[in-house]
């Protein structure tokens, strides 16, 4: 568990600065930047995911001290940790990809 939840956070974690920065800026050109992270971070989200509802599955990184198959969050039968981070990473993502490119600064 440990070892996805870290993969997720380093993701989710430089979009903080990433976003925030291009707000400041209004930078609508972050997309570049800031969707990789989000497809990466879903990505593992989605494979530490179907770890958690699949357990019988073997990883190479899941041990007895770090199990895959760990669920400190339950809600509702489907709601873990790597849901909410694959929600996170999803709503992000649309968020930019709904984005419109700035104006064209040329005069007509």
């Amino acid at each position: 568990v440990l070892f996805r939840s870290w993969f997720q956070r380093i993701c989710m974690y430089p979009l903080v600065l990433l976003l925030a920065v291009a707000v400041a800026r209004r930078d609508r050109g972050v997309r570049r930047y800031a969707l990789p992270l989000c497809v990466v971070g879903a990505a593992i989200s989605i494979y530490h995911y179907q770890l958690q509802r699949f357990p019988s599955q073997a990883s190479a990184v899941c041990s007895v001290d770090a199990p895959c198959t760990a669920r400190e969050v339950d809600q509702f039968g489907f709601v873990t940790i790597p849901f909410m981070a694959l929600c996170g990473f999803a709503l992000i993502a649309a968020l930019l990809a709904g984005l419109r490119p700035a104006p064209d600064a040329r005069p007509d």
